[in-house]
């Protein structure tokens, strides 16, 4: 179980690592693009550059707040699924799929020398 669980941990981390790297090309991207098709735009209609980027920081951050809130939203939906599901499984049934060996009489059969 302990190399199981070394491995799971190592995959998660390489896991994390490959989301860190697309979050930080969209971000690269984003801006790329602002900086190549939007600040001369922004410029002509007379905005500094120090409000460009508070532009630019601002639907970061709406990002930001949109992601972290559809987590929390998806976790409690998980959080009551599995709630809902404990509370509706009796404690006689096996959650984990596994065998209860106590349920099962044993079946010996018979030695043919006492038979």
């Amino acid at each position: 179980m302990i190399s199981q669980g070394q491995t799971s941990f190592r995959i998660q981390s390489v896991s994390l690592e490959l989301i860190q790297e697309v979050l930080v090309e969209a971000r690269a991207g984003k801006a790329s693009l602002w900086e190549l098709l939007l600040t001369s735009a922004l410029k002509e209609k007379g905005r500094s550059t120090a409000e460009i980027a508070e532009l630019l920081d601002g639907q970061s951050v709406a990002a930001k707040d949109f992601a972290y809130g559809l987590a929390e939203e998806i976790k409690r939906e998980l959080d009551a699924a599995e709630l809902d599901f404990f509370n509706h499984t009796s404690d006689d049934e096996d959650r984990q799929g596994r065998l209860d060996y106590d349920h099962f009489e044993s079946r010996e059969e018979p030695d043919s020398a006492t038979a």
